[in-house]
């Protein structure tokens, strides 16, 4: 709740997951601009799409959205993603039941698309092909209604693909652009976590997605957190093809390495939100990023940001800090690790070998004296 309310160390936070976590500080390192990777288009007979190699997501920030992303396009960021539409508060409408967080989803993308205007006017010597790359996240699954009977498979289908159009023209309109870099469809449906098996408001919502893409809205589209399961179920449907995957990646699964060896398979872009702050027990009592991160001079949150961009992994960070977004972008000029080092890293919390608990020794009670 402090996370959402914007209650925050302004100077130590690196994003959700940090309200109640210890940070490791570093000096700031050289600054590296961030580089681009080259993704093929959903498209069939489209030019390959250029996709920043480190991204800023814009969750959490309400009323500092602006301020922080324009301060991270400052410094080097050409890459935003953001949301809307989140779970279960969603209702049929497709317009928020909680008031207050309908408000903090507008004033995301008002202040995505305030960032965007601020930092291209004040910077004009930015190359065209160094563009900003807005990416916009879109939820498909409903909350449903007290009293009210469950919709048939078909009024949910319907719904669903209604649902992502509406939340795609509000995003681009409210931030002021007509066309995004990608399109993210989040999910999937608890229907289809618990079967394995893509339902009809999961195929409807991508075929909408898909829709967009062909209107002209991006030239890639995607997922977030779907299993290797249903992303193979996905990828057989005809149409423009997903091309982008964004799921977390833990350290005790070696950090998705199922999820990453589906995607080399399938010519997939991994993005991982939440490298940092979803891994904090591996980087406080692990002992391999901490040695690796010694050995180059760097804290253990730029190791592992660089362990995942030799992975060919790209991070979604959201740090709050100006130091932690400086540190962020040094973890790109960094010194590539070994194989061994990689390796290292990559094994060193798989099931079966997490990092210990640190041992706290207990005080031992004073025993009453009897009398």
């Amino acid at each position: 709740f402090q996370a959402e309310d914007g209650i925050r160390d302004c100077l130590l936070s690196r994003g959700l997951g940090d309200v109640y976590k210890r940070q490791v500080r570093a000096p700031p390192g050289k600054i590296k601009a961030v580089k681009y990777v080259t993704v093929p288009s959903s498209l069939a007979n489209a030019s390959d799409v250029r996709v920043p190699n480190l991204i800023y997501a814009s969750a959490y920030k309400r009323h500092q959205t602006a301020e922080l992303v324009e301060r991270a396009f400052r410094a080097g960021f050409r890459g935003v993603d953001t949301a809307s539409g989140e779970g279960n508060r969603f209702n049929e409408t497709g317009a928020s039941r909680d008031n207050d967080h309908y408000l903090h989803i507008v004033m995301r993308f008002l202040g995505v698309g305030e960032a965007l205007r601020n930092a291209v006017a004040s910077m004009p010597l930015l190359k065209p092909s160094d563009g900003f790359f807005v990416q916009v996240k879109v939820h498909h699954v409903s909350a449903p209604k007290k009293g009210v009977e469950a919709p048939s498979a078909e009024e949910a289908a319907q719904g669903a693909a209604d649902r992502v159009t509406r939340a795609v023209r509000h995003g681009l309109r409210a931030i002021g652009i007509r066309q995004a870099g990608a399109l993210l469809l989040r999910g999937p449906s608890n229907d289809a976590r618990r079967s394995d098996v893509l339902s009809p408001a999961d195929v409807a919502a991508w075929r909408a997605l898909q829709g967009l893409a062909e209107g002209g809205v991006t030239s890639l589209i995607g997922v977030c957190n779907f299993s290797p399961k249903l992303l193979e179920q996905l990828l057989a449907l005809d149409g423009p093809r997903c091309r982008i995957h964004q799921t977390k990646l833990r350290a005790d699964r070696a950090w998705g390495r199922e999820d990453r060896s589906f995607a080399l398979a399938h010519d997939l872009l991994v993005q991982a939100p939440g490298l940092v702050s979803g891994n904090r027990p591996a980087l406080d009592r692990g002992r391999e990023v901490q040695k690796i991160a010694s050995s180059h001079g760097i804290s253990p949150e730029q190791a592992t940001l660089k362990f995942a961009l030799q992975l060919g992994v790209v991070p979604v960070v959201g740090s709050t800090s100006a130091l932690h977004v400086r540190d962020d972008l040094a973890a790109l000029a960094a010194a590539p690790f070994t194989r061994a080092e990689m390796d290292g890293v990559e094994f060193a919390y798989s099931k079966g070998r997490k990092p210990a608990a640190p041992h706290v020794k207990m005080p031992h009670a004073k025993s009453k004296k009897h009398k």
